[in-house]
């Protein structure tokens, strides 16, 4: 039996009506579509951000340069080509800047303060787009009338 049909019964016997089929327009299937992609990239974008942010709280810079803690893989780039690359020292960095030493940041990392403060910035903004992305997917933004009481 299909499931659009619902008995009712009238006296003894079941009586079947065709029930219409729920409706979903394309483009709302698109819209919920579209609003679980950006869910899915800006929660990986605040995962990392903010899972930087995190671990450098957590570890001292002189435990990462002393070797007892190992947070990464060494740099391949800087085993290929004997130089550091462009983000070699940030995760010591971002730790001395949690760990409010100013000038050991600035010795790991030039750019030190203007990447932690965009890494707090992009932790914040994507975490902002994911709830907005999720308020849409979910049907949580619908305006309701006010009541007339």
């Amino acid at each position: 039996m299909p499931a659009a049909l619902r008995a009712t019964t009238l006296g003894a016997s079941p009586v079947f009506r065709a029930m219409p089929a729920p409706t979903t327009t394309p483009a709302a299937t698109h819209q919920s579509r579209d609003a679980a992609l950006r869910m899915l990239a800006f929660g990986i974008a605040f995962a990392t951000l903010a899972g930087s942010l995190v671990t450098s709280f957590l570890f001292s810079p002189e435990a990462i340069d002393s070797g007892a803690v190992v947070l990464w893989p060494a740099c391949s780039f800087r085993q290929l080509f004997g130089s550091p690359c462009p983000t070699c020292g940030l995760t010591r960095t971002f730790s001395a800047l949690n760990h409010d030493r100013m000038q050991n940041a600035l010795s790991y990392h030039d750019a030190a303060p203007i990447v932690y403060a965009g890494f707090w910035i992009g932790a914040l903004a994507s975490l902002l787009a994911f709830l907005s992305a999720a308020r849409q997917r979910y049907g949580l933004l619908r305006k309701t009338a006010p009541s007339s009481h």
